[in-house]
């Protein structure tokens, strides 16, 4: 083996247990933050140098990454990346939503007395999905 790969081999494994280091010490300060993706945004952020504006449509009343900075993309990915490992890819809400056991019931009542594929039953939840609308 060259001695440009073994260092190259040693220097990337320093670099690995380090971040592993580091991010179980940034999981354990942000396990009981609601939105950890919310949180880190300011400091990668600064870190990339890219400005928070105000942002519009599905973001309005929350600040981004500003779109127009040389630098969004990196930032914008490495933003996505750590709050990923963070998070270990759980999904945003942590929220958890309760169904009551009188309405699961019946919806599992009408799927056995339909006797409904695996396929009708997917048919059937992506019509109702997309016969309702949801209040925010």
């Amino acid at each position: 083996m060259s001695l440009a790969i073994k260092n190259a081999v040693v220097a990337t494994l320093r670099v690995v247990g380090e971040y592993e280091e580091k991010l179980a010490l940034l999981k354990k300060a942000c396990a009981k933050t609601a939105d950890v993706s919310a949180t880190i945004l300011p400091y990668v952020a600064e870190f990339y140098g890219v400005p928070l504006v105000a942002g519009q449509r599905k973001a309005n009343g929350r600040k981004v990454l500003d779109g127009q900075h040389a630098k969004y993309t990196t930032a914008k990915q490495a933003w996505i990346r750590l709050a990923k490992a963070v998070t270990g890819n759980k999904p945003k809400s942590t929220t958890p939503v309760a169904v009551s056991k009188k309405l699961l019931a019946q919806g599992v009542n009408i799927v056995i007395e339909q006797s409904m594929t695996a396929g009708q039953f997917n048919a059937w939840v992506a019509a109702i999905r997309a016969t309702v609308t949801f209040a925010k």
